[in-house]
């Protein structure tokens, strides 16, 4: 135990204490295996470097020896736990630093010296961006008479990330478990099925199967023939186990798809009235805190006379939600519908487009909860039948200099 050791269990023990300790009492609890002498002149000596306090007066009179005890007391003083303090955020500092390094070790075949360079160079590469990378030839330089057995199986096991350089060396040794390749190889298929982040497959020559063993087949490789940035960003991202993208989440609303009805073979389009379209303009708004308070929209609906024909009449009926047009538009309860019919004299030619401008509609803060999941519907009658379409109000998109563009949502609401 050095000093600094002696020194922080000494003032740990001070610490516990809620009073300063007499000093028989403190050597018997940590100070035997110093020796009484030793330890007391420690004490002095911290005492005296302001760590630890001492209190020193005569005691209790005994006649034997004819003079009083000594009562010596020693107790940690405001520097001793300030010293206590940041010798602990430094072990906690340590810790971090150790828990946070990411320590790699890179296996390869010894095939010619221009790849054992190549791969001394690439772990150099490793080093220089922050990587605490290791390879055995620098192991064996750091050690004598190193086992190389114990020195594979600890590249295994003692390392957060092992980078395999593939080759042509590396596949036929690896195949045949042969030499420390083998042994290597027969160790990682034991683990990478439960560790698979753990194994980085690199090559130096691109993608070519007398490269890649058989069970390395399929799994991710990175080619580092070239200086390649993409390549360099895929190897960095899997040994810091990070993203190389970031996706949005997930959307609260699901989209509306519109089903087309199809029709029997040769048999003719039983319903003229298709490509209905409701589109819509802000007409008149209300906003506080770029928060919308109401919002009215005024809304164009377009259909197309598909069939041969001509239409001469049809009656249009829109459904709105109840709360979202004036009291004065004339329609009828159904539901949580206000329904408004529309009846058109004007005949529709086949292939015409038919545009007509609706009633507003307005969405206000109040209401927006109970409307939300609504739609407008659109209902168009004719001697063929019916042609019906819905258009759900969180479909409908605002677009402004006060909000920007956004589909209509609850969030976008000044809140009651």
């Amino acid at each position: 135990m050095n000093k600094e050791e002696i020194i922080y269990l000494i003032l740990e023990e001070l610490n516990k204490k809620i009073s300063p300790v007499e000093f028989g009492k403190f050597f018997l609890e940590a100070g035997q295996g110093f020796g009484i002498d030793n330890f007391r002149n420690f004490l002095d000596e911290l005492h005296q470097e302001g760590l630890v306090t001492k209190l020193e007066k005569p005691g209790e009179y005994i006649p034997i020896i004819g003079r009083s005890a000594l009562d010596l007391r020693y107790g940690i003083s405001i520097a001793g736990t300030q010293y206590l303090k940041s010798q602990k955020m430094e072990e906690a500092k340590m810790h971090k630093n150790n828990s946070d390094r990411i320590t790699v070790f890179v296996t390869y075949s010894w095939d010619n010296d221009e790849h054992n360079d190549k791969v001394l160079s690439f772990t150099n590469f490793l080093r220089d961006n922050g990587f605490e990378a290791e390879v055995d030839k620098m192991l064996i330089q750091n050690e004598s008479a190193k086992d190389f057995n114990v020195m594979m199986h600890k590249g295994m096991t003692d390392y957060k990330k092992v980078v395999v350089i593939l080759s042509s060396g590396y596949k036929a040794k690896a195949e045949e478990f042969r030499g420390g390749v083998g042994n290597e190889f027969s160790l990682i298929l034991k683990d990478i099925q439960n560790n698979p982040n753990k194994y980085i497959l690199v090559s130096f020559e691109g993608y070519k199967d007398e490269l890649i063993p058989l069970f390395f087949k399929g799994r991710e490789i990175i080619n580092l023939s070239e200086n390649n940035e993409n390549e360099k960003q895929k190897l960095f991202a899997k040994l810091l186990d990070k993203k190389l993208y970031e996706f949005s989440a997930v959307a609260d609303v699901l989209p509306v798809v519109t089903a087309k009805k199809t029709n029997s073979l040769f048999s003719e389009n039983s319903n003229p009235i298709e490509d209905i379209k409701l589109q819509i303009r802000e007409d008149n708004s209300s906003y506080f805190a770029q928060l919308i308070k109401n919002i009215e929209f005024q809304p164009r609906l377009t259909f197309k006379n598909s069939s041969k024909s001509p239409i001469n009449e049809y009656s249009i009926e829109i459904y709105y939600p109840r709360g979202t047009i004036s009291f004065e538009v004339n329609g009828r309860v159904e539901g949580e519908y206000i329904v408004v019919t529309l009846d058109e004299t004007t005949r529709l030619f086949p292939q015409q487009i038919k545009s007509i401008i609706l009633n507003n509609f307005t969405l206000r803060n109040y209401t927006i909860d109970q409307v939300i999941d609504k739609s407008i519907i659109v209902k168009i009658y004719t001697d063929e039948g019916i042609s019906e379409k819905s258009f759900p109000i969180k479909e409908f998109t605002i677009k402004n200099s006060f909000i920007g563009e956004h589909k209509i949502d609850t969030k976008l609401f000044l809140k009651e």
